[in-house]
């Protein structure tokens, strides 16, 4: 994987994203790849950051060419790539971050910019935009877990005090639970935000 050699710039602490930032970028065989961590301008050269890892931790950044863009679907909150998943690993630039510049710290060769070209990709209709919202799907799986966690103790507990093994069969509680949890984290991954407007005020 080719590693970039130039600094750049990256959000101030906890900044509302801007433009398309915070998107799922997808490959063009479906795959999530992570999430926009930044449009950057190095010379008149547009390139997309991806940030690749599971909110809100990020593992490492890698850089595409804006060229590299098929579309973006603002509806789905999503960007999606030219390139599939192979290629994808094999052509994005990994970025350093020891040369990652907070904005307004300095000088930096490639800069944080709010817009996609204009002429490749039309912007939204009405004001300006603010960041996708994030998906409420990780409160439901952390609120599975959280009941898998209980009804497993109030399991093993009326099984001790009550030295009756039939009441093993109450572990199929918990069981459940955690296969529910399991999926509403799996589909949270898929999908870590909602389009806009999706939820109500």
């Amino acid at each position: 994987m080719p590693r970039a050699e130039f600094t750049y710039e990256v959000r101030r602490g906890p900044q509302d994203p801007i433009g398309v930032e915070d998107y799922v970028v997808r490959t063009s065989d479906g795959d999530a790849v992570g999430t926009v961590g930044a449009l950057l301008d190095r010379g008149g050269e547009r390139l997309l950051v991806v940030e690749l890892g599971t909110p809100p931790i990020r593992h490492d950044r890698r850089a595409v060419r804006w060229e590299c863009v098929e579309r973006v679907d603002h509806d789905a909150v999503a960007v999606w790539l030219t390139l599939d998943a192979a290629s994808f690993e094999g052509t994005a630039l990994e970025l350093d971050p020891d040369r990652a510049v907070e904005e307004g710290e300095g000088d930096v060769e490639a800069r944080r910019v709010s817009e996609p070209p204009r002429d490749l990709i039309p912007p939204p209709q009405g004001a300006p935009q603010a960041g996708p919202v994030e998906n409420v799907r990780w409160l439901e799986a952390l609120g599975a877990f959280l009941a898998m966690a209980f009804a497993s103790l109030a399991a093993t507990m009326v099984v001790y005090f009550t030295g009756d093994n039939t009441w093993a069969l109450l572990f199929l509680v918990p069981a459940a639970l955690a296969v529910a949890a399991g999926v509403l984290a799996y589909r949270a991954y898929r999908s870590p935000y909602e389009p806009r407007g999706a939820r109500k005020p």
